[in-house]
């Protein structure tokens, strides 16, 4: 599933703790990681965009947490899978601590636009995935962006002798006059 930049990433965890072991935290952390790449070597940044822990203190058989991960406003797209130049990877880290500790991470993909194919409305579990003002603005740009005027439309490009392109006849026919006079320049 992919999200937009401003929306939040509703995530249920759930732990089941067959061992019955106590479980003292769970922290979710939301990374960005970008990989440049050179000819003989790469480079890896991360960085932590948001991290949110959950102290439980817990030995039950099932530990459950609601949280939600706000995406900021202004995130590069997720891209660059398998390119030579640089990716951009957005990941959900995950760990349990508690006697031993557990990691795992999910990818996440955070993109520009809905896809525009789908028209159909969102469903209700999409809806409580997407945050109100991210959605209204979406409606609002979707709404109120209109295209730019077409070329002929402009003002400065009203239609008159000068500024209609030239006949092809005229191009062809002046080039080679000018192609004649260069070579009788060079002689």
């Amino acid at each position: 599933m992919g999200y937009l930049p401003g929306e939040k990433i509703f995530c249920q965890i759930q732990i089941q703790n067959f061992a019955l072991e106590r479980i003292s935290e769970i922290s979710v952390s939301f990374v960005q990681r970008i990989t440049y790449y050179d000819n003989l070597a790469s480079k890896v940044m991360v960085a932590v965009l948001d991290e949110q822990g959950h102290v439980c203190d817990s030995t039950n058989g099932l530990t459950r947490w609601d949280l939600s991960i706000p995406i900021p406003g202004k995130l590069m797209p997720s891209f660059g899978n398998g390119r030579k130049c640089i990716e951009v990877n957005y990941f959900l880290q995950v760990r349990v601590e508690g006697k031993s500790s557990i990691n795992g991470e999910r990818e996440i993909i955070i993109g520009t636009t809905r896809n525009a194919e789908s028209s159909e409305p969102l469903d209700v579990m999409e809806c409580r995935r997407v945050s109100v003002d991210s959605l209204w603005d979406t409606m609002s740009v979707q709404s109120g962006s209109t295209n730019p005027p077409s070329y002929s439309e402009l003002s400065s490009r009203r239609t008159s002798v000068d500024t209609l392109p030239p006949v092809y006849d005229s191009v062809v026919t002046d080039s080679a006059w000018l192609n004649s006079q260069i070579l009788n320049v060079c002689k």
